[in-house]
């Protein structure tokens, strides 16, 4: 028999990620030990080792919890001390080999560069109160499976460091470190997804008549789940992906070749009784985060009979450059770029109370440094055209209006001021 045939190889990463889903099976336990090696951080933090005659483990108690010590905490002391075992996962500079994958050079770059920032701050007072946020998340989806309640996956679509189709595989392997069995994690990512959102009629489970997106997985995912990222084919409505293909496309340098839609000349009148634009999307609204941030509030308005505007008012922040702005995705989600090179300009009817700007997003570019152009409105409704020659950014290729994402309109303004701002017959303009 050839055991090394049979064998399994773990990473760094795997190995790491098990022992710690096996440490938090543990709950809350009770140690008894010596204190060595004490420091109190400038933060608050306790930081310190526990120790007997074989053997010691590094421990940790934060601000929030110290402060119901009774006691000082001094080397040499013996202890018996109350709390969970844990151990941290890669961090810095390192990244999960499936995520990897996926991920394009900047974007690799990018989160090499955030996660070497964050491993600076671990153990501060904002690294403690999410891990403390993450724990009671975790404890919610235990009472709720102990409850009888259907858990669903989703993918938190447009979250900070949240990766399509990586983040899902993860949020399985939480689901089960939480107390879900392996199989009742994969049914949460599919059969329950899809009842969640009422589509279970052709996707969610594998039956006939159903539209075929299938993850072929080597190995026993009911039962181990870490092996659902052992990752054999992928069908995307019943046809094949070449993963090797993809992979070398997401490694090149340039934006990934995408097929791109012909932008429409009429692109809101806000006539449509679902709500949406002329071309079925969603307006989506964005304002500064934070507790104090700006608020947005927009609706639907009467221009004269039969005819409807887009509505917005803003409060902005008490803060250093406040924003709220008002977004038209160009295709689906804004996930397809747009070619309006057959155009030459942005048009729209507007009235107001004084300086605003239309900001352009364009692929291949942050969408924090979206194009921008100014304008102005007063009381009075006027028609406003703004030639493409006159959007401003850093590095502009000229052949940007082939690869537009979306438009957007910003209330900007002095920190603590009221804005208002209607709209109606947006397009473009030959």
């Amino acid at each position: 028999m050839d055991l090394f045939a049979q064998r399994k190889i773990y990473t760094v990463y795997d190995i790491t990620s098990e022992i710690k889903r096996s440490l938090d099976k543990l709950g809350i336990i009770w140690i008894q030990g010596e204190i060595s090696n004490f420091k109190r951080h400038t933060s608050g933090h306790l930081y310190f080792s526990l120790k007997d005659s074989r053997a010691q483990i590094k421990a940790a108690c934060f601000k929030n919890n110290n402060i119901y010590l009774k006691f000082r905490p001094e080397d040499g002391m013996e202890v018996l001390a109350r709390g969970r075992l844990s151990v941290y996962e890669p961090r810095g500079d390192e990244t999960p080999p499936l995520l990897a994958e996926v991920l394009e050079p900047s974007a690799r770059e990018a989160l090499a560069r955030r996660n070497a920032a964050a491993a600076t701050r671990a153990g501060d007072s904002g690294s403690v109160a999410r891990q403390r946020r993450f724990e009671t998340m975790r404890r919610n989806v235990a009472l709720m499976r102990a409850g009888g309640g259907r858990i669903a996956v989703g993918t938190d679509a447009g979250m900070a460091n949240t990766f399509h189709g990586w983040a899902t595989l993860h949020e399985l392997k939480l689901l089960v470190a939480a107390g879900l069995t392996p199989l009742e994690a994969l049914v949460a990512a599919t059969g329950n997804s899809a009842k969640a959102v009422r589509v279970d009629h052709d996707r969610g489970t594998l039956a006939a008549g159903k539209i075929a997106d299938i993850l072929v997985v080597a190995g026993r995912p009911h039962e181990r789940i870490d092996e659902v990222e052992n990752i054999h084919s992928v069908y995307i409505g019943g046809r094949l992906v070449d993963r090797q293909q993809l992979k070398a496309a997401i490694a090149s340098a340039g934006p990934h070749p995408l097929a791109r839609q012909a932008a429409s000349e009429r692109l809101d009148d806000f006539e449509q009784e679902s709500g949406r634009a002329t071309g079925g999307q969603l307006w989506v609204d964005y304002t500064d985060n934070g507790h104090d941030r700006s608020r947005l509030m927009w609706t639907r308005s009467r221009r004269a009979a039969n005819d409807q505007t887009l509505l917005a008012f803003a409060r902005l922040a008490v803060k250093d450059q406040p924003a709220a702005r008002l977004t038209l995705p160009l295709s689906g989600g804004g996930l397809l770029p747009v070619d309006a090179s057959g155009f030459r300009a942005l048009v729209f009817d507007v009235r107001g109370d004084g300086a605003y700007r239309v900001l352009m997003a364009v692929r291949g570019r942050s969408q924090a440094m979206p194009l921008a152009a100014g304008f102005d409105a007063g009381p009075e409704w006027r028609q406003v055209v703004i030639p493409f020659s006159e959007y401003r950014g850093d590095q502009l290729p000229s052949s940007w209006a082939k690869d537009l994402l979306n438009v957007a309109f910003e209330l900007g303004g002095p920190a603590g001021s009221r804005r208002w701002l209607e709209i109606d017959n947006l397009g473009f303009l030959r």
